[in-house]
């Protein structure tokens, strides 16, 4: 990650130049600029996850409905489940009705 700006900022050392100066300066800049996006969108994806945990802890003792009209246990994610089922044959989840 700082293999391009100090590079730069030490052949600009040698090279006396102020276009280098810039362009290193620039460089560090973009850096800065891709880390600070990527910590954003680490932050947003963490709060999905949170919310995401948060939803199936309260749902553990449901069936839930998928597309094509099956069941699946809200603990252990088991997808044999019947609608009459009244638990998980699986993990030996009870289903609130």
């Amino acid at each position: 990650m700082f293999f391009i700006p100090l590079s730069l900022s030490l052949l600009n050392q040698f090279l006396q130049n102020k276009l280098m100066t810039y362009v290193s300066y620039a460089s560090i800049l973009i850096g800065l600029t891709i880390l600070f996006s990527l910590f954003f969108i680490l932050i947003i994806e963490l709060n999905q996850d949170k919310k995401m945990n948060k939803y199936f802890q309260n749902h553990k003792k449901t069936k839930i409905n998928l597309n094509n009209g099956r069941l699946e246990c809200g603990y252990c994610g088991n997808r044999d489940i019947r609608e009459s089922d009244t638990g998980c044959t699986v993990c030996g989840n009870k289903f609130d009705n």
